[in-house]
């Protein structure tokens, strides 16, 4: 949930670089892109970039509710 909401972060109108910065920083050290797993990160963010990327709601919902799915799992699940 955490990376949904750190890769969904804008700069608003009104907010300066600096603080910009500091929110993602913020939100990234909430994200766990670090993974004792021995998962690639690049995977995670996979994982993480459909998930903020699909159009589908319902869908989306779903794969928040379930944060231990992997991209490949997600993705399988999907095609069947």
């Amino acid at each position: 949930m955490e990376q949904h909401r750190f890769l969904c972060e804008v700069q608003n109108e009104n907010q300066s670089i600096s603080d910009f910065v500091a929110v993602l920083q913020k939100r990234g050290t909430e994200c766990e892109f670090l993974c004792d797993c021995k998962k690639s990160v690049a995977n995670i963010l996979l994982r993480a970039q459909f998930i903020r990327g699909v159009r589908d709601v319902y869908i989306r919902e779903q794969l928040l509710q379930n944060p231990k799915s992997t991209f490949a799992e997600i993705v399988e699940k999907l095609q069947r």
